[in-house]
């Protein structure tokens, strides 16, 4: 089982939202860019949202191309009530992410990382 996206930002001006989850055991990350404007949307998604550190490859999965190596941010025009599904790769993590095979929960209902 993977681990759901959550929405990391809305826009409510721009009509714009950003979701994102960890995949691959942590190791990359999917980010979703959706633009429910009429017009095209230049939608950025600071690292610091999503707790990466420095650069990350990231990777187009719909056009299936890389759209190189972003620092600090991932800005994409996104087409009007389009998305655009990114990969992002080779980076450094300041959150350790973990899969739902990971988490046990106790008797009081607490969720916790398994031993």
């Amino acid at each position: 089982m993977g681990i759901p996206a959550q929405r990391l930002n809305r826009s409510v001006s721009d009509e714009t939202e950003v979701y994102g989850c960890p995949i691959d055991g942590g190791d990359q990350y999917a980010l979703l860019l959706f633009n429910r404007n009429e017009n095209w949307k230049n939608i950025t998604a600071p690292y610091n949202l999503i707790g990466i550190n420095g650069n990350a490859t990231v990777w187009d999965m719909y056009e299936q191309k890389s759209l190189g190596v972003f620092e600090g941010e991932i800005n994409v025009a996104v087409e009007p009530h389009g998305v655009a599904a990114l990969r992002l790769s080779n980076f450094s993590s300041s959150y350790t992410f973990y899969g739902y095979d990971m988490i046990e929960e106790n008797e009081q209902g607490f969720l916790s990382i398994k031993s």
